[in-house]
This record gives structure tokens, sequence and C-alpha cells, in this order.
């Protein structure tokens, strides 16, 4: 038969152990919800604009509005999507969204995190890690039908520009270029012969923008 002083000593125990496995889930939780937001696309967004503000190119995500004015103009007839830049995937929603199939979206996306974040949340596209300006490596002999691009091609040095564009007219050449812009003067690429189709305002982003369409 247990004495009282045992008693007591068991709902002390009993007690510890219940505080201590509460304590322990709340530690856990924290930290799942600490993980979360550590793995947060806008964190992740912020980091690349300290580790390559020029490549950035701003200072936030692209928008939803933004994002679909340049997947409406996107056309997979029996090739390939291929984005430039997808950061954190806004755009790439949005061409699923317009019913591309995945298997036919190839993602170039230079910052190894972002390409791991990608992968993660798009499991059923090809993300490639890799830079613009090497896009005859990276897409050897692919049938592309556009390219849209995020890269914010006036904020790089000209060097960069001019390789990333002439790379684009190797892999693309008479097919589809989509390309958002903030800047709303120049000319740099019809004056590397791409031609015009159309231009639509997306007033309704911030910063507002300007999404050109161009054939290759």
């Amino acid at each position: 038969m247990k004495s009282k002083s045992d008693t007591a000593v068991l709902k002390n125990f009993g007690f510890t152990q219940c505080l201590a496995d509460n304590l322990i889930g709340y530690w856990q939780t924290t930290c799942q919800k600490a993980q979360a937001a550590l793995d947060s696309p806008l964190l992740l967004f912020g980091k690349e604009i300290i580790r390559s503000p020029r490549q950035a190119g701003a200072i936030i995500p692209s928008g939803r509005r933004l994002a679909e004015a340049m997947a409406r103009h996107a056309v997979a007839d029996k090739g390939l999507i291929v984005e430039l830049v997808s950061g954190t995937g806004s755009l790439t929603e949005a061409l699923l969204n317009e019913g591309l199939p995945p298997e036919r979206i190839i993602a170039v996306e230079q910052s190894a995190e972002m390409t791991s974040y990608l992968r993660s949340r798009f499991p059923r596209i090809t993300v490639i890690h890799g830079d613009a300006t090497r896009l005859t490596q990276l897409l050897p002999e692919w049938s592309i039908d556009t390219i849209v691009s995020s890269i914010p091609l006036v904020s790089l040095p000209s060097s960069d520009r001019e390789s990333i564009i002439q790379q684009i007219q190797q892999v693309a050449n008479g097919k589809l270029f989509i390309q958002f812009t903030y800047f709303w003067g120049g000319r740099y690429l019809e004056d590397a012969g791409f031609k015009p189709l159309y231009t639509e305002l997306v007033l309704k982003n911030f910063p507002p923008a300007r999404v050109m369409t161009f054939t290759v």
C-alpha cells in the first residue's frame, strides 16, 4: 500500500512530465513556425536583394496581375515555354493557371536557393540552375515557342545585357519573347533586332510595369 508521501511524489512527477511535454510541444511548434518564416518567399526574395540587388531589379516580387499579364501572351504550340529568372514563382503559377502543361515549362534560375524553393513548390516543371548568359548550353537543341523573362535587363551591366540578348536570339530565333520592365524608356531590344508586337501596361502592380511582346 502506497504512503501519502509516495502518492505526492507520483503526482509531482506526473505534473512535471505533463509540463515537460507541453513545453516540448510548444518549442516544436515555435521552431516549425520559425522555419516556415525562414522559408517564406518574401524572405527568400529579400535575401536575393541583399546578395545581388542589380539582378533582383525590384524591392518586392512581381505581383499577381503582372504575372497574369505576361502569362496571357505566352504561346506553347509544340515547343516549350522558358521562364528566365523565376524568383518566387508568381509567373510560374500564372503560366500553370493559364492551362500550360507543367512538363512544357522550363524555369531557368540563377540563385541556388531559389532553385531549390522552385523545385519544391513546382515538382512537375523542370527547374534549371543556371545563368541566362549560357542559354545555348543550358537549353541545347530544345524546341522553344516562347521565352518569358523577368530579368531586369536595364539594371544589368551592358556587357551582361548584350550577352543575354544574344543568347535569346540564338535559342529562340523567330519565336516569341516577353519581357516586363519598370523602365518606361529605351529601345535596347528593338535596337538588337527584336520586332515589337504589342505592349500592355499593368497599372495595378507596384510599381506599375510594362509588358512587351516581341518576335525574336
